[in-house]
């Protein structure tokens, strides 16, 4: 007895279900809507090739067809973009601290300096300097010296 009315409930929910699917009213658009549909005027004032790798400039020549990829000159990197804070002077691993990084000697690192993402290696540690591999160029930025202490009044 108890089998026949959980069947006979299943069905009822099933009619039910069916039953509340065909009262939805049918997706039909109103007949007074028309949309008036135009070409566009759109016209780029230069074309974009999606293959072009920013910092290179494509250029084909006149007798062939084959593409000659001319390099853009590197960035000149400024010792001014970086700031080095302290040097810790060890023989086995001399390290440097440079822009609040830790660098050590001959291990690269990524370095963000303002909207630049950097591949930094210092090569050479000193007492008050340090020569940075900077993406092949080389540069040296010096230890600041501390600001005078006030004198007493």
């Amino acid at each position: 007895m108890k089998q026949a009315e959980i069947v006979l409930m299943i069905v009822t929910i099933a009619a039910g279900l069916d039953a509340a699917g065909s009262t939805v009213a049918p997706a039909n658009p109103a007949t007074d809507f028309a949309p008036q549909m135009r070409e566009s005027m759109y016209a780029p004032a230069k074309s974009r090739d999606p293959f072009d790798r920013p910092g290179e400039q494509v250029t084909k020549t006149s007798t062939s067809q084959t593409p000659i990829v001319v390099q853009a000159p590197k960035r000149q990197i400024p010792p001014a973009w970086f700031r080095l804070q302290a040097i810790l002077l060890d023989r086995r691993s001399p390290m440097a601290v440079v822009n609040a990084e830790l660098l050590e000697l001959n291990k690269p690192a990524t370095m963000r300096v303002g909207s630049y993402e950097l591949r930094v290696k210092a090569v050479e540690v000193g007492r008050d300097r340090v020569i940075l591999d900077v993406e092949g160029e080389r540069v040296e930025v010096r230890l600041e010296e501390p600001a005078a202490p006030p004198k007493p009044k």
